[in-house]
């Protein structure tokens, strides 16, 4: 049967005003062995770049629980959601935007979150839980902040989620007051890698320059992005995507002639 109501689709941003006509949608719902399952069918067909629809075929959208698509798409009758109880328009407007990859990387808050993170002392800490972790499809986190992109930590946690799965801890020193946006992600290629790193008790006259070595012996430098005066620590950070095979190696200058290997990474 139909559903009729609001979705968070193309164009929606948090803050937008859901109950735009642009935002006005309609999804199916199924019964399946006594248990209500969401069918988006237009959703999980395909994706719109630009002003063009790509065929996607999406697997999340099909048969979904009522407690992950209620982040997207909220039913104009509260029966519909399928939830006890169920949430008002305030509260869905509340909830994380949240996309599938989320969930298929086996993402989950360990408590309720909403769009917004009030915090304290300059810094920002949450968790989240992974069931299904994988090397191969590293957990990655940006802030945006000032129109510049903050480094954030993330933290592996002994022991294991409500779920079983592994806790991370994402930590980030907020520069300045204001607001910003947290994103949270998967690389689903494995090729990209950050470095990420911190060193305390140095000058700025005395900071080292840390750099990776490409196979072909290319430098690439890793810059500083951040400098915490509440405990003397600096912040180096670079995303960049392993496009070469063979071996990269991580260094830093001991001095002016002179590299001091840190690791190696192989591509192959």
């Amino acid at each position: 049967w139909k559903i009729s109501g609001r979705a968070k689709g193309v164009g929606y941003v948090p803050g937008a005003d859901i109950e735009s006509r642009q935002f006005g949608h309609a999804w199916n719902a199924v019964c399946l062995r006594g248990e209500y399952l969401l069918i988006e069918s237009t959703w999980g067909a395909g994706i719109v770049q630009g002003t063009k629809f790509v065929k996607r075929y999406d697997p999340f959208y099909f048969l979904t629980v009522p407690t992950k698509l209620i982040y997207s798409h909220l039913p104009r009758k509260d029966e519909e959601q399928y939830l006890s109880p169920p949430i008002t328009v305030q509260e869905f407007l509340s909830l994380p935007f949240v996309k599938p990859p989320f969930y298929t990387a086996g993402l989950s808050f360990t408590k309720r979150m909403g769009t917004e993170i009030e915090v304290n002392d300059s810094r920002l800490e949450l968790e989240i839980e992974r069931t299904r972790p994988d090397a191969n499809k590293p957990l990655h986190a940006y802030l945006e902040w000032d129109h510049r992109q903050v480094p954030v930590f993330i933290q592996r946690l002994s022991g294991h989620g409500k779920r079983g799965g592994q806790l991370y801890r994402i930590i980030s020193e907020i520069p300045s007051h204001g607001e910003g946006k947290l994103n949270i992600f998967v690389l689903l290629d494995g090729t990209e890698q950050r470095f990420e790193f911190v060193i305390f008790d140095h000058d700025e006259e005395t900071l080292p320059e840390f750099c990776l070595f490409t196979p072909g012996k290319d430098t690439i430098t890793i810059p500083k992005v951040l400098r915490n005066l509440s405990d003397g620590s600096v912040t180096y950070a670079l995303e960049t995507t392993l496009n070469e095979k063979g071996k990269w190696s991580l260094t830093f200058l001991k001095d002016e002639e002179t590299l001091d290997f840190m690791a190696q990474y192989s591509v192959e």
